[in-house]
């Protein structure tokens, strides 16, 4: 009985490391068809620990001209859009 409970135990961690495997390559091949930030917005306050900046800094860089959205109280930053800007601010 203990040969064959061993054997059982080696093919589940077999089974179990080929899962994984085949779990990775599927987070990176869905890594590498959608952008993660694509068609993402987020708040000021989501903005600014994303960027580690103060809401104030987010505020000012909407009034210099950051892409967003203002739906009702609440403003929204698309994500993509905003490092697009950044990027383009840094000398």
């Amino acid at each position: 009985m203990t040969r064959l409970a061993d054997a059982l135990r080696a093919e589940a961690l077999a089974l179990e490391a080929m899962a994984r495997s085949r779990r990775e390559q599927a987070d990176e091949l869905d890594a590498a068809a959608v952008p993660r930030d694509e068609g993402i917005y987020i708040t000021v306050d989501e903005a600014a620990r994303r960027f580690e900046v103060s809401r104030r800094t987010v505020f000012e860089w909407v009034r210099d001209g950051l892409p967003s959205i203002k739906r009702g109280r609440v403003r929204r930053i698309p994500v993509t859009e905003a490092r697009a800007w950044l990027a383009a601010r840094q000398p």
